[in-house]
């Protein structure tokens, strides 16, 4: 009985902490709204690349002289208790990371042991809470990231082996420009400045898209990207390109939003792209299909994001984001039966929409509502309403929607 009681015990610790760490998968879309309203975004105006700084409230020179540090630490204060438990959970989160995975890439769960994902540790999970992190207020943790990342991740991260360059992007050079735009600290700059051109060399697929993997040593990349990752760079790449004062990085985000645009004006006027694509003849791989999902999903939340990131002035983003939305309405929205839940399925390539709702999917009220804060119709905030009950109500009862 002993032995069972500490075998019972030792699973429910697993179990508490794994719960923690799903608990705190909620806070990136909060972070994406808190983000979005209260700190600068570079805007992208003329031809040239020349940049001005705008914010969706008032400029930094009216928070009283405050830094970022102060004015975050002092806005959770006026956080409310369902704000409070979501930074406590994460607090949790973090530390349990910290306790039982050092600063590998990910925690295992159920082993409680850390992990790498290329075969080589890159923190991953480090660099990719480090905005989450600081925004919440949690300062004393984001130092000693920081201290630790300034003394040990170029050595780890610049090896041989191939990555993903959309999970790199989004994750290890997008976590180092936040931290960047947050603290000022000049080492995550560097240390971006360096990872995205190594990063550029993964530009070498046919038309001149991203390919799926590159060897951030070694500069060579493989394989055809699923629509995902190639529309899923250009935010990270356009700071990048303001921060470091270097124009060739908006090279790659024009010549891809160009392609994107093309496919959209010739071939698919309702604004959705198929995941797997022949890039060079910009046709559909046989079987693909149109989702939400894995392989699709973020290019359209770059879409918005795009157009917010050129303070609201580019029309041709904003056009294509407004007409994927209008598609997804039309041909990708379905309701369940009998509980006439709302859900986002996937077009199969003979035009039927298979109906089920990946829980990936579940960013797309997140967005809608993002679209919506910023302008978009009513009728995008009716809808992020429904998939947003549908994605709790599946989180709830645990079961699949069909």
């Amino acid at each position: 009985m002993k032995h069972n009681s500490g075998a019972a015990a030792k699973r429910g610790t697993r179990q508490k902490l794994l719960w923690s760490m799903v608990a705190a998968l909620a806070v990136s879309s909060l972070v994406l709204l808190t983000y979005s309203h209260l700190v600068y975004l570079p805007a992208l105006t003329g031809g040239r690349g020349y940049r001005q700084f705008f914010r969706s409230r008032r400029r930094r020179s009216d928070r009283m002289g405050m830094s970022q540090r102060e004015f975050y630490k002092k806005h959770t204060e006026s956080f409310n208790e369902d704000q409070k438990m979501v930074v406590n959970m994460t607090r949790h989160a973090w530390h349990g990371y910290r306790k039982f995975a050092g600063w590998s890439d990910y925690l295992s769960m159920p082993t409680l042991v850390g992990k790498t994902v290329y075969g080589h540790d890159m923190a991953l999970t480090t660099v990719d809470s480090l905005d989450t992190l600081f925004i919440m207020g949690l300062h004393e943790e984001f130092d000693e990231a920081s201290a630790w990342i300034k003394a040990n991740l170029s050595d780890i991260m610049f090896q041989d082996s191939i990555v993903s360059f959309f999970e790199i992007t989004i994750r290890s050079l997008g976590g180092l420009l936040s931290a960047y735009y947050l603290s000022e600290e000049k080492h995550f700059l560097s240390l971006a400045d360096k990872l995205g051109r190594a990063l550029q060399m993964g530009f070498t697929c046919r038309a001149s898209v991203p390919c799926h993997t590159v060897d951030l040593q070694g500069y060579t990349s493989y394989g055809e990207p699923h629509l995902s990752e190639a529309g899923t760079f250009q935010l990270e790449f356009e700071y990048l390109a303001h921060a470091t004062q270097n124009d060739s990085f908006l090279l790659q985000v024009k010549h891809v939003n160009n392609i994107m645009a093309k496919l959209v004006e010739t071939n698919y006027s309702n604004g959705l792209i198929p995941v797997r694509m022949d890039w060079k003849f910009l046709e559909p791989q046989q079987g693909a299909v149109i989702s939400l999902g894995a392989l699709g999903d973020s290019h359209y939340e770059y879409l918005l994001k795009q157009w917010l990131l050129t303070g609201k002035q580019d029309s041709k983003l904003r056009e294509m984001y407004v007409r994927s939305v209008e598609g997804i309405k039309a041909e990708l929205v379905g309701r369940s039966y009998p509980s006439n839940y709302a859900f986002v399925g996937k077009l199969l390539e003979t035009g039927e929409l298979e109906p089920a709702m990946e829980h990936l999917t579940c960013f797309v009220p997140g967005m809608l509502a993002l679209g919506y804060y910023h302008g978009m119709p009513t009728s995008h905030l009716e809808l992020a309403k429904e998939l947003t009950e549908t994605c709790i109500s599946n989180r709830r009862h645990n079961w699949h929607l069909k």
